[in-house]
């Protein structure tokens, strides 16, 4: 089997709004030419201030390496949900914020489209398209932390979480 050497770039997030950068900077027929072309690049502007970010990857052509889902950068699933649940609607959210919608604004506001665009995606597909009772739906916002009650304010938890995953997707 033919092998091929890719060179990556990946420097990560240096702020809370920022999100990791990577780079595919070229697939080469020897680890030689990618070596070559790293050294190259790590004297130029940006590469050289994060000279680790560099990576040489050889892969099989013809055959896939990735057999299995994926999850959110290095965080799971279930970390991003606790992470908006717990986090940002914690017993004292009502301190901070006025409104669930304020939460929301705030939460996309500090992660980022990235992490944004997963919850997003975790709420609408796992949640929201699940046969997960109204009950049950509840038990696990409160497993993540969540001190929200979307019936006091007259809506069900499924029609709260609709509601904040057409907020997040207006953000």
């Amino acid at each position: 089997m033919e092998a091929v050497f890719i060179l990556h770039h990946e420097r990560e997030a240096q702020s809370a709004n920022d999100c990791d950068d990577v780079k595919l900077i070229g697939v080469f027929s020897t680890r030689k030419a990618a070596e070559d072309v790293q050294r190259e690049l790590s004297v130029k502007p940006g590469f050289r201030k994060y000279p680790e970010g560099f990576s040489i990857s050889e892969c099989t052509l013809n055959k896939y390496e990735w057999t299995s889902g994926f999850g959110w950068g290095h965080a799971t699933d279930e970390q991003v949900l606790e992470k908006f649940f717990g986090a940002f609607f914690h017993q004292d959210w009502v301190d901070d914020h006025s409104t669930w919608q304020e939460v929301v604004k705030n939460y996309v506001d500090d992660v980022g489209e990235g992490e944004s665009r997963a919850l997003h995606e975790l709420l609408e597909f796992d949640l929201l398209r699940s046969d997960v009772s109204e009950q049950e739906l509840g038990e696990k916002l409160s497993s993540w932390g969540c001190y929200y009650d979307p019936s006091a304010e007259g809506m069900t938890v499924r029609d709260w979480l609709k509601a904040v995953v057409a907020q997040i997707a207006s953000e």
